[in-house]
């Protein structure tokens, strides 16, 4: 004891002051040892134990009887996941900073990054974004407790995960959608379209969805780094359907409805988190302010964000004077977002008068 209280006393001599910082370098395999930021872990339930917060499946969870307005029943799944070996990661932080979703998270028991499986939309930022370095878990924690009580700090290379402990399982339905709406790599398999699954309107001029005296609209959900879940997206295609438009038949949101007509998607995967998601519907230009007008009273129920886009035909002089004053009434300012020129050679059926198309 005398000599550990003696060693104890000579370190304290030449430590360090506690408000001075030293940063030192060591390329790629820079080690912090300063704690990430920290949040509480998320409340975890087991199966049949409830939480008050609204149904997130709206479907008959066994305790709210199908009615979605009360406690919510949160079951332990077991698919695949986007995963953090425990045993390799040192908890550097790194990875906190690259999750659009902010779904990763150090636990303070742990010590350890841990994703939220409930908010990872599968998006693979993480796993793609990251360089994985290779380095001994053991080593990486001895190094960081060492220099901590030195008081020096190791800036790491912020694209760095030092001991690759990202582990991604193989996704089985319903999480796979998580990955198809939020990884811009992975193709739809309705659309074969890579990203959110839809080119939009952007290829109306091969395409031909919106004809002369239609206004093609996108609703878009969850971005930026927002999210969005699938029953926030049948609530706005119930109201839509209910109004009487037409929804894209191109589209991978179209392509997860049970009942195009009353826009009702499958119940499977209606609590699934996504990324980023479209809508895509198109009405007569006279319908187009009732649509909008539709769309806003929506958006202020749904828990996200919620963009417009409007694409519509122009006339022989390439302009458009129908649906930009529509928009600049209503309080938007126009941006001209892509401007297809006619050059490709079309898909569909001829339309009635040749021209662009245009987004505004």
């Amino acid at each position: 004891m005398k000599v550990a209280k003696l060693i104890a006393k000579t370190l304290a001599v030449f430590m360090v002051p506690p408000q001075w910082t030293y940063r030192i370098h060591i390329g790629v395999q820079d080690i912090t040892a300063d704690p990430p930021a920290q949040r509480e872990p998320p409340t975890r339930v087991k199966a049949k134990s409830v939480r008050k917060q609204k149904c997130a499946t709206r479907l008959s969870c066994g305790v709210c009887g199908g009615n979605w307005n009360h406690d919510m029943v949160l079951l332990e799944r077991t698919e695949g996941a986007m995963k953090i070996n425990p045993h390799k990661c040192v908890a550097c932080g790194n990875c906190t900073y690259v999750c659009p979703m902010g779904a990763i998270y150090i636990d303070p028991k742990l010590k350890r990054a841990t994703i939220d499986r409930d908010e990872c939309v599968e998006c693979y930022a993480c796993y793609n974004g990251l360089s994985q370095e290779h380095l001994n878990p053991t080593l990486v924690r001895t190094i960081r407790r060492v220099f901590s009580l030195m008081r020096v700090r190791f800036d790491p290379e912020p694209d760095v995960c030092p001991t690759a402990a990202f582990e991604p399982d193989e996704l089985v339905w319903p999480r796979t959608v998580r990955r198809a709406f939020s990884d811009p790599r992975v193709p739809h398999e309705s659309t074969g379209v890579e990203g959110r699954g839809t080119e939009e309107v952007k290829t109306n001029d091969v395409s031909g969805r919106v004809r002369v005296g239609e206004v093609g609209f996108t609703i878009e959900f969850g971005r930026p780094g927002v999210g969005v879940r699938m029953f926030e997206i049948q609530e706005m295609c119930w109201a839509l359907a209910k109004a009487g438009v037409a929804f894209e038949k191109k589209n991978p949101v179209t392509s997860l409805m049970t009942d195009v007509r009353t826009g009702t998607i499958r119940e499977d995967i209606l609590g699934e988190k996504l990324m980023s998601a479209i809508v895509e519907i198109k009405a007569p230009v006279e319908r187009a302010e009732e649509i909008i007008r539709l769309v806003w009273e929506v958006e202020k129920r749904l828990d996200t964000v919620v963009s417009i886009g409007a694409g519509a035909r122009c006339d022989e002089h390439g302009e458009e004077d129908v649906v930009g004053p529509l928009l600049e009434r209503l309080g938007y300012k126009l941006e001209r977002a892509k401007t297809n020129i006619g050059l490709g050679r079309a898909s569909a059926a001829p339309v009635e008068e040749p021209g662009k198309a245009v987004m505004v």
